[in-house]
């Protein structure tokens, strides 16, 4: 099946916006989001988001469960997206998920293997879900992610200035609670 160029600009859109969210509702800076791609290239989609504003080997394991979640955000996003109102994906649509899921399923695999043993999978498993599955379902949260995919949509590449213009009047209330 081939999928037009436009519907999966639109994937790619929403893919991007559910990291930059995720990042802005963390107070994160966002300095850019692009889904500008070259078609004919290994077959491959270019999306990239540039947050988190100190260096890795500063971060405690309390922020690379955040960056977890953000990097964890945009295959949430894209997959709500792509489900609209059904209750799941079907198999061709879930595999292609996946294969746009990977560069950001390598970054948390690193992630998680840098999170102290104190701290175990199954923890960051839970709060995966609560700051990201459940969190996008919030129709305030939802709100925020399609302006964000709209706009990158129509654009290709938002600065951070303009993300910041799309979002200042949307309020992200949940803070992220530290392990118990």
């Amino acid at each position: 099946m081939k999928i037009d160029e436009k519907q999966q600009r639109m994937w790619d859109a929403h893919h991007e916006a559910g990291h930059v969210v995720r990042a802005v509702a963390w107070q994160y800076p966002v300095g850019l989001s692009t889904i500008e791609y070259w078609s004919g290239v290994d077959d491959a989609r270019h999306g990239f988001t540039d947050h988190m504003t100190f260096h890795p080997s500063q971060w405690t394991s309390f922020d690379y469960c955040k960056a977890i979640c953000i990097s964890t955000a945009g295959t949430v996003a894209e997959e709500k997206f792509r489900r609209g109102r059904r209750s799941s994906l079907t198999e061709d649509e879930t595999r292609d998920l996946a294969w746009s899921a990977r560069a950001d399923n390598q970054t948390i695999r690193e992630f998680r293997a840098r999170i102290s043993h104190e701290i175990s999978d199954e923890a960051v498993t839970r709060w995966q879900i609560e700051h990201v599955d459940e969190w996008v379902d919030d129709p305030e949260i939802w709100s925020s992610i399609r302006v964000v995919a709209r706009a990158l949509y129509r654009r290709g590449t938002l600065n951070g200035i303009a993300i910041g213009a799309l979002l200042q009047r949307h309020h992200f209330r949940s803070r992220p609670r530290a392990f118990v």
